[in-house]
């Protein structure tokens, strides 16, 4: 028997982006126009580490956890509205796997992206 399991983002589908342009929406709403590249140095750091920082360096108003829940709630809207991107020949991938007798399994992500993800990428 043949089985793969699969990490959903960066392997299947690519929603890095929805995570920065989260930020710099948010961060332009509260008045700094900021570029999406300067989210470059949060990569791979927490929330809280990423928002404390850009507070105590910008000065933002409010707390570290309303950013976080406005943020999330920026990045979900966003993936209602256009979903995710699948990466390069992921669909293609799995459509082989799947041809050849695979097993598949998605791991990641989280409950909502992948039901956007199985919905409009993988489908």
């Amino acid at each position: 028997m043949k089985r793969i399991i699969f990490d959903m983002d960066g392997v299947l589908v690519d929603s890095e982006y929805t995570y920065l342009q989260s930020k710099t929406d948010l961060l332009h709403e509260q008045g700094f126009m900021k570029d999406i590249s300067y989210q470059y140095q949060f990569m791979g750091t927490t929330y809280d580490y990423m928002w404390q920082t850009m507070k105590d360096e910008l000065g933002l108003p409010d707390s570290v956890a309303s950013y976080i829940d406005k943020m999330n709630r920026y990045r979900q809207a966003m993936i209602e509205r256009d979903g995710v991107r699948a990466i390069k020949n992921s669909v293609e991938l799995v459509d082989e796997l799947g041809k050849r007798g695979y097993q598949m399994a998605v791991d990641g992500c989280g409950f909502f992206i992948t039901q956007v993800c199985l919905k409009s990428c993988i489908t």
